[in-house]
């Protein structure tokens, strides 16, 4: 596994965080999520984690389910007030206390491993930011510093202790290389995953068209070595096409009134409960489970 940089831990900040914060500006972009695909997907290549996703998460029989319910407990937890955030933080502690089991090349894993949850977190902030960048403009080194400064707090609320965290902006994009290059290798786990995400389970054939902007856009963040591990090609073409489809989305951002762009994420944080579509999820799992038989894993 890849060293992480430790340091003793100054005083730090806690969840959750304010609409104030460089993170709230930074998360509340409804573009953002635009680099989830991507995120899931650097962060089942590591042999554990696809290995408790395969294993645990619901992923394939109410794909839209685990989504909503995972921006809904990420949300609280960094945004909701006090009492909702200490609440969150408790519900994933206990369901990841039951997420153990044995990985593809038979190693025991856990998700309470803080190595693990160091992942998960860096591939979340890295893609964030590049998100960012790439929809809403340039941030500065003092902004980014700044994110990731608040954003550990985060990370030490899933279980990694602030030490464990890379020191510096510059030193988690050291820590995120060295992982690429060494832990990470695209197992079958994994690809199922990426059958389910490449293409969002919309029914009614619009999954189609939503695969081909979402395929681009994922295939374009990922690093070569992983994106060829899950069989993307990339050319000159697909290039051109990513750049002016990030051209227009900036534009788009610039016209559009900073607080209108984040009342969606605004609407999310007062629901009560995770969002619920039933005929969306219901269908949702129906083309995950279809869309896995025909690439011949069982679904």
């Amino acid at each position: 596994m890849a060293t992480v940089t430790q340091r003793s831990a100054p005083a730090r900040g806690e969840l959750p965080l304010g609409r104030d914060s460089m993170a709230w500006r930074i998360n509340s972009e409804p573009t953002v999520i635009l680099g989830g695909a991507r995120a899931l997907l650097l962060q089942v290549a590591h042999p554990a984690i696809a290995a408790g996703v395969e294993q645990h998460s619901s992923y394939k029989r109410d794909p839209w389910g685990r989504l909503f319910g995972t921006l809904h407990v990420v949300g609280k937890m960094t945004f909701g007030s006090a009492e909702e955030s200490r609440r969150h933080q408790d519900l994933l502690m206990k369901f990841h206390e039951g997420v153990v089991g044995i990985a593809d090349d038979g190693t025991k894993y856990r998700a309470l491993d803080p190595s693990l949850l160091l992942w998960v977190w860096a591939t979340l902030l890295d893609t964030a930011v590049e998100m960012y960048r790439l929809c809403v403009g340039p941030l500065s080194d003092a902004e980014i510093a700044q994110y990731y400064e608040e954003s550990k707090a985060l990370a030490v609320a899933v279980g990694v202790s602030y030490e464990q965290c890379p020191a510096t902006w510059a030193d988690l994009q050291r820590y995120f290389a060295e992982v690429v290059e060494t832990d990470l290798h695209v197992v079958d786990s994994a690809q199922t995953v990426a059958i389910a995400v490449l293409a969002p389970p919309f029914p009614f054939g619009i999954a189609g068209l939503a695969a081909l902007p979402q395929t681009l856009v994922t295939a374009g963040l990922l690093p070569d070595r992983i994106r060829e591990q899950y069989g993307l090609s990339w050319s000159a073409r697909d290039q051109r096409l990513f750049d002016a489809l990030f051209a227009r989305i900036r534009l788009a951002s610039r016209l559009t009134y900073p607080p209108a762009r984040r009342l969606p994420a605004s609407l999310a944080l007062r629901l009560r409960r995770p969002l619920r579509l039933p005929a969306l999820q219901w269908a949702g799992g129906r083309i995950i489970t279809h869309r896995l038989q025909r690439a011949g894993f069982a679904a």
